[in-house]
Parts: structure tokens; sequence; C-alpha cells
């Protein structure tokens, strides 16, 4: 029986060998790819992926600007250097705390950071100078929080935990249609305290929400932060999905833009609702410190004119026309239930449309936008007195 089963464990034997061997190779090999891959992505960088060297994961805010550093952000509508200070910033240096200055933070997403124009075309810089040279007696000083896809829940935490300590003299938190899909996906990656208070968005892709356990998330907190390769994948499998018919359908989940035309509130409300809440957290505290509050509400090229954003907007399923979304209307109704200054930039939009607000390609202000933006805000902060000291 013994000489049987010999030859036969042998083969196996020889078998499992050599399956071993293969396994040990293509780890190897795949190992090596990756690490080269890297080191050329480092060296020869895509511009997708320059901006790595100003972002980083955030343990709180599930993502941020690397402090005092830089890159050149580059398409084919613009060529801009973004760079940050030295508290992590898109922004000059800030005065210190305590300093002779009336502060004015300004909350929001990509739109406040300046996505695609020279820090002194934002609308924050161009309010700052306008308010400096209407005020010639006093120095102004507009502090740029916005970071790339920021939303209400993650503005929260950003004010309790960093921005509260530059004792801002008013907050401007800014609010526009992509905040409600972002307040969703980050609501379901966040930790929550017992008063349903968010403690933190843990540092994950919005998309990447599968496992729970805190030391995954934090490998891929790492890989997330330090791998060119990762996201570079990442963005090759978003643009395969690109013809996924519930993109094409403006599904909320998957990011399309059906909220940003629906003249109703029939499928959006409970998101929206979600937006609301976290609004009222940071209204709420600044309320209970005396700090003046503003919520500022800016439209979309959809919603100003057909000329504005005109080649970009379809790739999101939003038509050439111009659409007027129930939300901002509701979100009025809110702000005015809550007793809080509000500001919708829609009409002075509008007004100033000539086709040259919005990038043609990318949904962002162009500096002539920017420049609409700053001055709307200088003359409602004029006239509704918010410019007052506490």
């Amino acid at each position: 029986m013994s000489g049987i089963l010999r030859p036969i464990l042998e083969k196996t034997r020889r078998y499992l060998a050599i399956v071993i061997l293969n396994g040990i190779l293509v780890v190897f090999g795949t190992s090596v790819a990756v690490l080269a891959s890297e080191l050329v992505l480092r060296i020869w960088t895509p511009s997708s992926l320059t901006d790595k060297r100003v972002r980083q994961s955030d343990p709180i805010l599930n993502h941020s600007l690397t402090p005092s550093s830089s890159f050149i952000s580059k398409t084919d509508e613009w060529e801009v250097e973004v760079k940050t200070n030295s508290d992590g910033f898109r922004d000059h240096e800030w005065p210190k705390p305590g300093a002779d200055a009336f502060t004015i933070a300004v909350l929001g997403d990509s739109f406040v950071e300046g996505m695609g124009v020279d820090l002194d075309s934002s609308f924050t810089k161009r309010l700052e100078r306008g308010l400096n040279h209407e005020n010639r007696d006093r120095n102004v000083a507009v502090l740029n929080c916005g970071v790339v896809s920021y939303s209400p829940l993650i503005e929260y935490l950003q004010l309790t935990t960093r921005i509260l300590q530059y004792r801002p003299n008013l907050v401007i938190q800014c609010f526009d249609m992509s905040d409600i899909r972002d307040d969703y996906l980050y609501t379901m990656i966040s930790e929550f305290d017992s008063r349903s208070r968010p403690v933190r968005v843990w540092p994950v892709m919005p998309v990447e929400f599968q496992n729970r356990s805190h030391a995954w998330w934090s490998i891929k907190s790492f890989i997330q932060s330090h791998s060119y390769l990762y996201p570079l994948v990442g963005n090759a499998l978003l643009d395969l999905a690109k013809n996924d018919p519930a993109i094409l359908q403006n599904n909320i989940h998957s990011g399309g833009g059906a909220h940003m035309m629906d003249s109703t509130l029939r499928y959006w409300e409970p998101f929206f609702k979600k937006s609301q809440q976290y609004i009222s957290l940071t209204s709420d505290t600044l309320r209970s410190l005396g700090i003046p509050y503003l919520l500022c509400i800016y439209p979309y090229g959809c919603q100003v004119s057909p000329r504005e954003w005109k080649e970009g907007r379809s790739r999101a399923g939003i038509g050439p026309g111009v659409y007027n979304s129930a939300i901002f209307r509701s979100m009025k109704e809110f702000a005015m239930a809550k007793g809080l200054h509000y500001l919708d930039m829609t009409p002075a939009f509008k007004r100033c449309s000539d086709g040259t607000l919005y990038f043609a390609e990318d949904p962002h202000w162009t500096s002539r936008g920017h420049k609409v933006a700053a001055d709307t805000l200088q003359i409602f902060l004029k006239q509704h007195g918010l410019l007052s000291d506490r």
C-alpha cells in the first residue's frame, strides 16, 4: 500500500511546491510592479495627482490641506498655484488670535478654496481687499477655510476643532448643491456622540464604507494619503462608471444632478434635512458664543444661465436650460425659521451672467465669478450691520 501511495504523495508534494513558488513569485512580482509604479508616478506625476502634495487624510475631518505645501494645478482651462499657509489653509498667513483685526472666517468647499483661480483672485481675498479699502481705519482679515469636498457635516467639525481658536468676529458658511450628496455620504462614515453630534468623519473615500474596522480604515487612510497609484486606479474605475445607468438617471446616491433641476422636494427632502441638521449645529454653536453667523447660498452655472458651465453640465446629466431647485427656497424658509442671516447669491449671478462667470467644462467660478461673489457679499455685510464689533 505504501508503495502505491509514495508516488502520489511525491507528486502532491511537487505540485504544492510549484503552487507555493508561483504564489511567491506572483506576490513578489506584484510588489515590485506596485513599487516601481509608485516611483515612476512620484518622478513623472500626472496632473491629476499633483494635488496629493497639498492634500492629506485627516483623523477628524476625513481630509485636509497639508500645512506649508504647494503644487501647480493644471487643466485645459487653468494653470494656478495652490499654496497653503502654516495653519494648513489655502491662504496667506493668518493673524494670531487676539490680533487687532476684525476676523471673518469663511467655511465651504472647493468654491471657497478657489478651485481654478489664483488665491488673490478668489472671492475671500477680493472681499478682504474690498472691506479694507472701504474701512481704512480698521484691519479686516477674511480667513479662507474652504477645502475641496467639504460640506456642513465636516464644516461643523472644522469650526469646533480648528477655526474657533482664531476667535472670529463673524462666520460665513457657504452652501451649494453638492453639499447635499456629500453630507449623505459622509454621514455613513462618521462617528457620533450620545447627543447625535458628529465626532469625526473617518479618513476614507466616501464611496468606501464596506468595512468599519478601525484597523482596516487606518490602513486605507495610510494608503490613501501616501500612494500615488491608488487614486490613479480609482479615477480609472470612476471613468468606467460614467455611463452607469444610475448616474445617467441622476440618482443622488451616485452623484447625479437631478436635485439641481427638480422644482419639488419629493425625492431630495430627506437628504436636504440632514444638511440642515449640521447647519443648525454650526449656527447654534456660534450663537451660544455670541458670534454672528451668515448662511450664504450660491448657484451652479445651470441655475444661472444656459451660457454658464455650458460644456461640462451634460456629464452630470444636466440639460442646457436654467433650473430653479426647490431646495434653495426651502433653505430660505429654514433660515428664516431659525432667525439666521441669509444670502442667496443666485439673483446677483443671474444679473451679471455673460457666459464667463463659470468655466465651460469645470463647474467652478472663473475670476469674474469670484468678483461677483465678493461684491455681493460686501454689499450684504454692510447693509445688515455684520461688520460691527461684538
